[in-house]
């Protein structure tokens, strides 16, 4: 997590190989890289690495009150620095940006054209001269152009003073195939030296009271007055002049110390109040975290139940599929079963409805022609009744004329046998003689009047007595 922090303020992160070393152990190669960077600097960056604190038995309260030095962080992060890479790469990173300008004022020429032999006498002269420290070494070798010389490593690492100074700087003791170190004596003669540093400090009344160690500041501040102190008294002892020049480093390396220290005072009071916040965030996380795991832990019964389910709807999908895929083969060929006999139901009425056309334009043209005779015919026959009309009403005319006529004739005849009748109902005599005028008289006009009523409708029929 931290070096995603400090990627943020750059555009890209670089991602560097995990490098190791033939006959040499990750954990030594690591507990180097941690020993280039201070104290608080691991402090900072570390305290949201929960996975390698938790495997490095670091709690939270252990890094808020710091509760470890810098070698006893070494000895307790190096074994699990492969196990977080994200961790690693950016300690790698925060490396590479100082890397070239170091190996610049080692080395003024050109080293990138040195070749391994020059590099190796190289190295082996500066740790020498103790311009460089064995865990300085250590990094150069691993991570110059991601191992390109790392194969130099092993063989200084085989030599006994190496190892010892290595001990001195990270307080771990590497062990290594074919070399063999009285560790015991190492120890001893390590604790008789810082019994003789004690009892100096004591003299001098330089002694740090435990609520001091307790506060980087103060402790820092002592440290400083200790430097001068000892730098002091070794000045008025010795007057060589490799003392002096070994003084003046001593010097000059207390001031870039002394700067740091001040710098890191300045991003100590940063980080810890980042941390403060940091702290309360952990708080309600930690509810949270509570709160999802029950949640997770239902979600995951529920997703033992969706699972179950979904595999029954898988089979029944894949049925469905099948069926559905049947179904469609089973369309598609009656589609094309409904296209052939649409096509030839349609060739088919085609061709019945041409035969229908023909016989109906040949039964309507004999219709036609029929019904043209038949129109000849009536139009002859309307002439013939016409002229058997204009016949008819000539003859009918005739016989109106004949008939009126014939009604006046009879009208006179009946006013006179009416007179005669009047006459002759005066006697019986005159009734004889006029019974037997009216049969000569039927007799004189040649009819009686039963046939002339056949042929006349007499409405003033006189009535006999």
């Amino acid at each position: 997590m931290a070096a995603k922090q400090k990627g943020k303020s750059r555009k890209k992160v670089k991602r560097f190989p995990y490098i190791e070393v033939n006959g040499v152990q990750n954990q030594y190669l690591d507990a180097a890289l941690l020993q280039c960077f201070g104290e608080e600097t691991i402090y900072n960056t570390v305290n949201n690495e929960f996975k390698i604190l938790k495997k490095a038995g670091i709690t939270t309260q252990d890094v808020m009150r710091k509760k470890y030095n810098h070698q006893e962080l070494t000895q307790l992060l190096s074994p699990h620095l492969l196990e977080n890479y994200d961790y690693y790469n950016f300690l790698v990173n925060q490396w590479d940006e100082l890397q070239e300008h170091n190996l610049r004022q080692l080395f003024p020429e050109d080293f990138s054209k040195l070749s391994s032999e020059k590099w190796d006498q190289a190295i082996r002269g500066e740790l020498d001269k103790g311009e460089l420290r064995v865990y300085l070494v250590i990094n150069i070798l691993r991570f110059y152009k991601n191992g390109e010389l790392k194969e130099l490593l092993l063989p200084i690492l085989q030599e006994e003073k190496y190892v010892i100074e290595f001990f001195n700087e990270t307080g771990i003791r590497m062990e290594l195939e074919g070399l063999e170190i009285n560790w015991r004596d190492v120890t001893e003669q390590e604790d008789k030296q810082e019994e003789e540093i004690v009892h100096a400090l004591e003299m001098e009344d330089f002694k740090m009271p435990k609520e001091v160690l307790e506060h980087p500041e103060e402790a820092l501040k002592y440290a400083s007055k200790i430097i001068a102190s000892v730098s002091q008294q070794l000045a008025s002892r010795e007057k060589s002049e490799d003392f002096k020049l070994l003084f003046e480093n001593e010097v000059e390396e207390k001031k870039r110390w002394k700067e740091k220290a001040e710098l890191l005072q300045r991003d100590l009071k940063s980080k810890d109040a980042q941390h403060q916040d940091l702290v309360k965030k952990n708080k309600v996380l930690t509810k949270n975290h509570a709160s999802l795991t029950a949640k997770l832990d239902q979600a995951q019964k529920d997703s033992g139940r969706l699972g179950q389910t979904l595999g029954e709807l898988r089979k029944e999908k894949e049925e469905i599929e099948f069926q559905k895929n049947h179904f469609e083969r089973r369309i598609q060929s009656l589609e094309k079963e409904r296209e052939n006999v649409a096509r030839k139901v349609e060739e088919e009425v085609k061709r019945e409805f041409a035969l229908k056309n023909l016989n109906m334009k040949e039964d309507f043209e004999r219709q036609l022609d029929l019904l043209e005779r038949q129109l000849e015919e009536m139009v002859e026959q309307l002439k013939y009744v016409q002229d058997e009309n204009e016949q008819f009403t000539l003859d009918k005319e005739t016989m109106v004329n004949e008939l009126d006529r014939t009604k006046r004739d009879l009208t006179v005849v009946e006013q006179e046998r009416n007179e005669l009748f009047e006459q002759l109902q005066s006697s019986a005599a005159i009734q004889e003689v006029a019974a037997n005028t009216n049969d000569d008289h039927d007799l004189l006009f040649d009819f009686n009047e039963g046939e002339l009523e056949e042929y006349v409708d007499f409405d003033n029929k006189p009535t006999r007595n």
